[in-house]
């Protein structure tokens, strides 16, 4: 297998092009893919009897002014919960939600949940072949809540509220949300994690046979960081319209992209290992994201690049100190969503100081393991210090 390290490589057309990437302007586009809106405060004041039902459902919560205490204890949640905002939720180690069929819990206000590696907090369904449906903040006042080794399965999605929360975590229109040494296993919608509008951190966590999407991201900033993410049906990370730090996660066998980045995203991404995706890394409609020192292991494709939608325009991926080996082929230019290639579809990939299978064929017959990048010292350290060290699962 011929390999060499790269010292300037720009792909587009379908050819491989010696030249800098010629940056052409953006236009200001205001058209993204729908999401849910924001309720106005008045929209939320009617909200605030929510309290006293939630008490009358639920007496073992201790319910004080406007703080309700949770825990710890298990407790069989067959109502769905409406937190109102300028309400604050602590929910202590040890406690467990057992959720009942289609209920939801959905807060207003601020939430700390913050469990402990020996006592984690649990939210799971009572019976797992019925899954429940969300637990979800929404709007300014949750802002600054926190989950730390809590445990979420066997979720879904829910309308509630005039809003559509498409995951079994959700956080929209609230800044500052941490998932801190979570888990998010055997979700049933769309999204295991959904965050909008927001900057907001997941950390040190893991996305374990959910059925699509682990983490959807929509207009955030924040960091995606130290995350484990295995057998996850669609995509590990999916951004839109975000500009989101993302460092330090392992991705294997996603049944569709590793990460995925779309709707004018300007990530940056350092640092990772994507393992046996259908796709590493997938750049579209307009996206810029930067991609270094990351190992691109065992895909079917190392990297597609396209124009999804009309109204937006070519995407322009840099790779830097990057490894790409074992993948069926290291990069294509495939419109996986219309089918054909747009006009105005003018992609590039430019790849530089990086290690390259150019032969591309077959190569995902000889898989690469984590331990080969090791032994073989292909580190590429003199230029990209990739430290694997960093990344969790491979400690």
């Amino acid at each position: 297998m011929y390999r060499n390290f790269t010292e300037s490589l720009i792909y587009g057309n379908d050819q491989i092009i010696i030249k800098e990437l010629q940056v052409e302007p953006e236009e200001d586009l205001n058209i993204f893919t729908i999401h849910p809106w924001k309720l106005e405060l008045e929209e939320q004041n009617y909200l605030n009897n929510e309290r006293e039902k939630i008490l009358k459902n639920y007496p073992r919560f201790n319910l004080t002014g406007k703080v309700i205490n949770i825990g710890p204890g298990k407790f069989e949640i067959n109502k769905t919960i409406i937190i109102p905002r300028q309400t604050t939720t602590y929910i202590k180690p040890g406690t467990e939600f057992v959720m009942y069929p289609n209920i939801s819990i959905i807060s207003f206000g601020r939430v700390i949940a913050e469990g402990t590696v020996k006592e984690p907090i649990k939210v799971y369904a009572l019976n797992s072949s019925q899954p429940w449906h969300v637990f979800a903040l929404a709007n300014e006042d949750a802002q600054n809540s926190s989950f730390k080794y809590v445990e979420f399965s066997d979720g879904y999605e829910a309308f509630i509220e005039g809003i559509y929360f498409s995951g079994m975590f959700n956080a929209y229109h609230t800044n500052n949300v941490l998932a801190d040494h979570c888990t998010f296993m055997n979700a049933r919608a769309d999204d295991a994690l959904n965050f909008k509008y927001s900057n907001s951190k997941i950390i040190n966590s893991k996305f374990i046979n959910n059925s699509a999407d682990a983490i959807d991201f929509d207009f955030m900033g924040g960091e995606i960081a130290g995350n484990y993410f295995d057998n996850n049906g669609n995509d590990a990370i999916d951004t839109s319209g975000s500009a989101t730090l993302v460092q330090n996660n392992y991705i294997r066998n996603s049944g569709d992209k590793c990460m995925s980045y779309g709707e004018n995203s300007n990530t940056l991404s350092i640092n990772n290992v994507l393992d046996g995706c259908k796709i590493g890394v997938e750049a579209k409609d307009l996206s810029r994201p930067v991609i270094k020192n990351t190992v691109i292991i065992n895909n079917a494709v190392g990297v597609n690049v396209y124009q999804k939608k009309d109204f937006f325009g070519p995407a322009h991926p840099l790779f830097e100190n990057c490894i790409f080996l074992g993948n069926g082929e290291d990069v294509t230019f495939e419109n996986t969503f219309e089918g054909n290639k747009l006009e105005t579809d003018t992609s590039q990939v430019t790849i530089r100081n990086s290690l390259i299978d150019y032969e591309g064929e077959n190569n995902t017959d000889h898989k690469i393991s984590i331990e080969d990048i090791y032994s073989n010292n292909w580190g590429i350290n003199n230029h990209g210090l990739i430290d694997l060290s960093q990344i969790p699962m491979l400690q």
